[in-house]
């Protein structure tokens, strides 16, 4: 899966990345992505566009959150 400008758009989104046995509903408002493996890397760019830039992207990038949902039980 890939989430940028190009596929996903400029706006602020909600992703969740789940292995291949992962079953259940992603919560509201999330996009899911299903990974083929129980395994993914996550890269993160943001462009900066001079040392005047400097501030927005700090506040930009804290802004950025990552987190583990507890597995989807099998009931789901």
């Amino acid at each position: 899966g890939y989430i940028g400008s190009r596929a996903t758009g400029t706006q602020a989104g909600t992703y969740l990345i789940v292995g291949p046995d992962w079953k259940g509903k992603a919560p509201a408002g999330s996009k899911l992505i299903q990974s083929p493996t129980t395994l993914v890397w996550l890269i993160g760019r943001t462009l900066v566009d001079g040392e005047k830039d400097l501030p927005n992207v700090t506040a930009l990038q804290q802004q950025f959150q990552l987190q583990i949902l507890p597995p989807a039980s099998d009931a789901t």
